[in-house]
């Protein structure tokens, strides 16, 4: 297949110099310029506009970068097409053996620019660790470093990025000199084919990070080891699908630019070769090392180190994880901290802050309890509402009402088994019904603590677990089952009970394997205690 791929890209190329070899040199001098202006404009508004725009935490995430490249480009290419056709309607005659001739030659610089364009906006695209069987650069089976595995025959993409970059520092200076392509996005090839891509789950993992979904804590310096540490907190935002925060060396660089923003030369980059996670340090020393978040838990500090002599003499002024860049504390402010090697680890990472429960509180131990079962509903993958999404037999998110009983026979291998559970945590499901539940979250708490309050679960490390959805049984035989493990369920999400007790809620809970729930809280205010230590079934 990469052999295909090649094939296919230069026989595209020499398509694209043939045609404007035939409309002759001036039209295809005129083309080049729309091209190379299009690009322009594409990566100048391509970073602004999809973390500011696009990256909105649902499953358009990982298509907003390639989208809003190649969508940019082509309609601005449009554009430029359409008024230079308008304002410059006639030709010049030039020699047929001119046109040909140096018409194909600038036809060629177009169609590479246009199809090195079109190749780094595909390898921002989710598609698994390969573009028809090739992968650019990526961890290698040798001791898992980062490098450069493969090359085209004709490296369009590589060739395109070399000419912006180089426009950014040269001739396009004056209008971006804060934003130079070579200090900002260095090797923009590489990102896309394929170090994005090698992602978990053989590259189908996320690789799209919003800019609120994590925070630079610190950075430290080490001297003696010759090394940086960036701390960074992730919130939940910044999961996988219904899972864990899962992240590669490839998908993690420091970027270095030269100390002086009229130095033309490209940053130096840096990729990670350790990092401390809730579990201890680990090495990126092999393909199936991957920095994770603890499981069941909002929020994850990780600590990330990188070798200094990767980016030395220059100073990191930008960290990128999954393609959004953030900007680092500079040396001699308050996040840039001096330290020896051994605080390169967990000593870094912050004390968690607990939530205490009220002692006096009533005891709800019979209204919460370990399960992922969906009952009273009953429904095969064939029949289940089309705002349901499933994995393997179990709702992994979507909303969705069911009928009640409305499958009865159903086969085995179609049965909906019940909820999801993300590897690492177990389902905790608490009735909250009205007037008929211990843990009732409606009434007099509803009006103390406001409509903006959340129940949460809290252990005996006083760790919270927000709602991941709910499950509402409603008297006219209908269910409504909400899942969402990626954003959790805000408190204008879950449903308003009627004071008849009449209808019955659920709230459901991903908690981490091992934890001991001990409190039910609605905002500040402790609804009750329990004792539900959470396990796996058959232990």
């Amino acid at each position: 297949m990469t052999i295909v791929l090649n094939i296919v890209i230069i026989l595209l190329v020499l398509l694209i110099a043939y045609w404007w070899a035939n409309q002759g040199l001036f039209s295809a001098i005129l083309h080049l310029l729309c091209v190379v202006v299009a690009g322009a404009v594409a990566l100048a508004v391509w970073e602004p506009l999809t973390t500011g725009l696009l990256l909105r935490g649902n499953a358009f995430d990982d298509y907003a970068w390639g989208i809003s490249l190649t969508g940019v480009f082509i309609i601005t290419l449009l554009i430029l097409r359409v008024t230079m056709d308008k304002t410059i309607p006639a030709n010049v005659a030039l020699p047929s053996w001119a046109n040909l001739t140096f018409g194909f030659i600038v036809g060629a610089a177009a169609g590479i620019l246009t199809m090195g364009m079109f190749i780094i906006g595909a390898g921002h695209i989710p598609a698994g660790k390969e573009i028809m069987g090739f992968q650019g650069a990526a961890r290698s089976d040798r001791g898992g470093k980062v490098e450069e595995l493969a090359r085209l025959w004709a490296p369009v993409h590589e060739w395109t990025y070399d000419f912006y970059g180089w426009l950014s520092v040269t001739s396009l200076y004056p209008t971006f000199n804060d934003t130079p392509l070579r200090h900002l996005a260095p090797d923009l090839h590489l990102q896309a084919v394929s170090l994005l891509r090698d992602s978990a789950l053989d590259g189908r993992g996320k690789f799209s990070l919003m800019p609120d979904a994590a925070t630079i804590d610190r950075v430290m310096w080490s001297p003696d080891a010759n090394r940086y540490g960036v701390q960074v907190s992730f919130k939940s935002l910044s999961r996988d699908y219904g899972g864990m925060l899962t992240l590669s060396a490839s998908q993690i660089r420091l970027i270095a630019p030269p100390s002086s923003r009229s130095d033309s030369r490209e940053a130096k980059t840096a990729h990670p070769i350790e990092w401390t996670q809730y579990s201890g340090t680990y090495r990126f020393d092999d393909v199936t090392h991957y920095a994770t978040s603890q499981p069941g838990q909002i929020e994850s500090t990780m600590t990330f180190v990188f070798d200094a002599r990767d980016i030395s003499p220059n100073i990191p002024q930008y960290i990128q994880i999954r393609g959004t860049r953030f900007r680092l504390p500079r040396p001699n402010t308050p996040g840039w901290v001096e330290v020896d090697a051994s605080q390169l680890g967990s000593s870094g990472t912050p004390a968690t802050q607990q939530t205490q429960i009220s002692a006096n509180a009533i005891s709800i131990q019979e209204a919460v309890r370990q399960t992922n079962d969906i009952r009273p509903v009953t429904s095969s993958i064939n029949t289940k509402p089309s705002g349901i999404q499933v994995e393997e037999r179990y709702i992994a998110g979507g909303d969705g009402i069911f009928t009640r009983g409305g499958d009865m026979i159903i086969s085995r291998n179609l049965r909906l088994e019940g909820i999801l559970e993300p590897t690492g945590t177990r389902i905790v499901q608490v009735d909250v019904s009205r007037g008929t539940s211990l843990a009732d979250i409606y009434g007099p708490v509803r009006q103390q603590v406001g409509e903006d309050a959340r129940p949460i679960l809290v252990d005996t490390l006083g760790r919270t677990y927000p709602p991941i959805g709910f499950i509402h049984e409603m008297p006219d035989g209908k269910t409504r089952i909400k899942v969402d493990f990626e954003r959790q369920i805000q408190a204008g999400d879950i449903p308003v009970l009627p004071s008849a007790g009449t209808h019955k809620l659920r709230m459901l809970y991903a908690v981490t394997e091992g934890a001991t729930i001990v409190g039910f809280k609605l905002g500040d205010a402790t609804i009750g205690t329990c004792n539900l230590l959470v396990k796996d079934p058959k232990q």
